[in-house]
């Protein structure tokens, strides 16, 4: 007879000392085994590369559709989204991110970019102490691709809080009331999809006639921003 144990961690991995040092419990995870089950979340975990990288490849056994977070509210909101989606949706919608945002296309805007840093980072040193990832990390990535695509300017905001929620994936409470306004900040993108818009492209001296995500299907791109169900 061959008996089995089920490698199990009782680690909260969203609370705050493992938050600002994951390291250890990530190597504790490793040594428990390929796959962990974490009862305080409900969930398994792969802590090991050659997991993640198999589990990542296989999106037959492992599908994005139905979730890719803790939170099920944030899930039906992912639905049908690049986070959220399989083959062949998922390329069609990648597809048109990476025309914008690939290596290649970003390397032509090396000099923006740059100088769009500069901007940021200028009245930051001016301060006696900032917080890097509040102040820089977490707006710089946002505040370029959204030129790129050619998001609107009050949504941003709008989107930065939602990645918080999404991050914050244990607490569930935060997550819906971030959530809450998802509705009208989704219509008012969709109306900045379907409609031509220039693309600031940073320096503000390219446009073009649409954002990218304006060639999608407009059908493709609701079920791209809306909720599982609406």
């Amino acid at each position: 007879m061959i008996s089995t144990t089920t490698p199990v961690s009782d680690v909260d991995i969203f609370d705050d000392e493992v938050l600002n040092d994951p390291y250890p419990v990530y190597e504790e995870l490793r040594d428990l085994g390929a796959a962990v089950y974490l009862p305080r979340h409900g969930c398994w975990v792969l802590p090991r590369y050659a997991q993640v990288r198999a589990a990542l490849g296989d999106h037959g056994r492992f599908s994005s559709v139905d979730s890719v977070g803790l939170e099920p509210a944030l899930n039906e909101r992912r639905r049908g989204g690049v986070l959220a989606s399989d083959p062949p949706e998922h390329e069609v919608l990648r597809g048109v991110l990476s025309e914008s945002l690939a290596p290649r296309a970003l390397a032509k805007l090396r000099t923006d970019i740059g100088r769009r840093a500069g901007e940021l980072v200028a009245p930051l040193v001016e301060r006696e102490t900032f917080d890097v990832v509040r102040d820089l990390a977490r707006v710089f990535p946002v505040s370029v691709v959204a030129d790129l695509i050619g998001m609107p300017l009050a949504a941003r905001e709008e989107v930065l809080r939602f990645a918080d929620a999404g991050r914050a994936a244990s607490a569930a409470a935060r997550n819906r009331t971030a959530f809450t306004d998802v509705p009208s900040v989704r219509g008012e993108l969709l109306t900045s999809l379907k409609a031509p818009c220039a693309v600031t492209l940073l320096s503000g001296t390219r446009s073009a006639p649409a954002s990218p995500a304006a060639r999608l299907p407009s059908g493709r791109a609701r079920r791209s921003l809306r909720r599982s169900g609406r």
